[in-house]
This record gives C-alpha cells, sequence and structure tokens, in this order.
C-alpha cells in the first residue's frame, strides 16, 4: 500500500505533527479554525527585530584533524601535515563523548598541544569548542 493512502485507512490518523497530538492541539480546534485553547490569540506581529551583528565570524584557528581515540588506553592519532601525530589524554571517554557530538571536525593546536572539538550550545550558533590538553607519546 502507497504510504499516501496510509493516512486514509489508519483510524488513529488524525493529521497535525506529533506536539499537537501530544498536548492534544488538533483537538482543541472546532470545524469554525477558531482555538477553543485559553491562550489562544489571533496572530501579531513580532516585537522580535533583527539586531546588527556585534559579533565578527569566528576565525577558525588550528589544523582540521579526524582522532581516532583509544578509549582504554587514552591514545590518540591522528593524521596531520608533518605526519601522523600520537598522544595521549587522561580523559579518553570525556574525548569520545565531546567527538560523538561534534558539529564540526576537530581541529588541532600544536603550539599549545590542545584537540578542540566543537559541540552544540545553547544560544551560540557556531557552536563551544571544548579543548583536551595532549600529552607527546
Amino acid at each position: 500500500m502507497p504510504s499516501s493512502d496510509w493516512s486514509h485507512t489508519n483510524p488513529m490518523f488524525t493529521g497535525g505533527s506529533d506536539e499537537e497530538a501530544t498536548r492534544g492541539g488538533a483537538r482543541d480546534k472546532p470545524a469554525t479554525g477558531k482555538s477553543t485553547h485559553p491562550k489562544a490569540s489571533p496572530m501579531r506581529r513580532s516585537t522580535i527585530s533583527a539586531a546588527p551583528a556585534t559579533q565578527s565570524p569566528v576565525k577558525h584557528h588550528g589544523i582540521p584533524v579526524l582522532p581516532a581515540v583509544d578509549a582504554n588506553l587514552g591514545t590518540v592519532v591522528f593524521a596531520a601535515p608533518g605526519g601522523w601525530q600520537r598522544y595521549w589524554t587522561p580523559d579518553p571517554g570525556q574525548l569520545v563523548d565531546a567527538l560523538s557530538k561534534a558539529v564540526s571536525s576537530a581541529r588541532w593546536l600544536p603550539e599549545s598541544r590542545t584537540l578542540v572539538v566543537t559541540v552544540a550550545a545553547n544560544g551560540v550558533r557556531q557552536g563551544r569548542g571544548l579543548g583536551f590538553l595532549l600529552t607527546a607519546l
């Protein structure tokens, strides 16, 4: 059966989004199109205005790398322009967790021996960088 016929053959389908289904929004609307929800109001213009950008674009420093982490031993290996680099971290679990939540490629800062992993953060469009200080092996 084609997926387009599913809504017509499924008696549980009432239309709308999952959010409407969980809060009962689809059932709150009578046939007239007006909502009976107590907080419903007619559409208004937004009072939020676009503020001029005060921050300059984030400059990505460092070398983009794809690290391989041994979670048991704490070793971190990645290819850099100078060849393969091999390091150790005291927090391999946290590094693996950060890499699994990364929103961009990890960046290697050789001058400070820091691997920066950018993860999503509320209110920060570019994400938040987590730095992991690595020890040479």
